[in-house]
């Protein structure tokens, strides 16, 4: 594995680094990586809460029609 951490404000070039090191030390590249810019926007902030209200309505709606469904 490896890690990196950058202070820099746009550390983007940083995570082509980490996956090299990454492929010498695995002997191949993950399938999957989750790196983050590490600071918060306001607008990141509202993005977010407008998927969570999302997921929190198909939630609650799937919760009403399996109620609905459900013998008395």
């Amino acid at each position: 594995m490896a890690t990196e951490l950058s202070t820099t404000p746009r550390d983007e070039e940083s995570l082509e680094p980490v996956l090299d090191a990454i492929e010498t030390n695995a002997g191949k590249r993950p399938g999957c990586v989750v790196a983050d810019k590490g600071y918060l926007t306001e607008r990141g902030v509202a993005k977010t809460r407008g998927q969570w209200d999302l997921v929190c309505a198909a939630f609650n709606l799937r919760r009403l029609f399996r109620l609905q469904a459900a013998p008395t």
